[in-house]
């Protein structure tokens, strides 16, 4: 029928131009049907490549955020176990037994000493004790050293700010805060490694 209205609509000499001709216009209507389809196929994939990278960006923000409200969880729950770890030890080392050293030979005995009768431990767990009001952090004794004076510590103090509730991961990187730092025991207080990352941390310097 289209080839019929061709015809009749144009003079053609004879039948022959008439089918030369069609075929150029059939041809050319084949290649801009292709380039409709190339086209329309990039117009699509741009869409879906714009869409995707919307997406990551907007994944990485939510992540970033969401790092961000966790890391300053576990700083400001490690200021807290700064802070208590250190009434704890002024409490435990009250008159008349006040030297921390006769309780080094084991970290069973060096629990007991510095978390017993303190209204800021919840329990005591062998060789360290739950604190109280601090989602459960936990802290435990190791590398006890008797012959500790001055700077030299007595004790390692491992702190996990959540327990058993992971990621249960120590801090290697100041950008990326986990659950598990590690804070010394002194005579008379509780204080962190010269520019160690939770020296940062409890300074605000972080």
């Amino acid at each position: 029928e289209g080839n019929k209205w061709a015809w009749q609509q144009r003079q053609y000499k004879n039948i022959d131009e008439f089918h030369k001709t069609h075929k150029k216009w059939a041809a050319f209507g084949v290649v801009i049907y292709a380039i409709s389809i190339i086209a329309a196929f990039a117009i699509i994939k741009s869409f879906l490549f714009d869409f995707n990278s919307y997406n990551r960006e907007s994944n990485m923000a939510n992540y970033k955020a969401m790092n961000k409200i966790e890391a300053d969880s576990y700083r400001w729950s490690l200021k807290r176990t700064f802070s208590d770890l250190n009434v704890i030890l002024v409490r435990s080392l009250m008159p008349p037994d006040s030297n921390i050293k006769n309780y080094l030979g084991s970290a069973d005995k060096l629990a007991h000493k510095v978390c017993s009768h303190n209204t800021l431990v919840e329990k005591i767990i062998p060789g360290g004790c739950i604190l109280k009001y601090s989602n459960d952090t936990t802290i435990t004794f190791g590398e006890l050293n008797p012959n500790c004076s001055g700077m030299t510590p007595c004790a390692k103090i491992y702190v996990d700010l959540n327990g058993d509730t992971p990621p249960n991961e120590e801090t290697t990187d100041i950008n990326y805060l986990k659950d598990r730092y590690v804070l010394y025991l002194h005579e008379q207080h509780v204080k962190p490694a010269p520019d160690s990352i939770e020296a940062k941390i409890i300074a605000g310097d972080e």
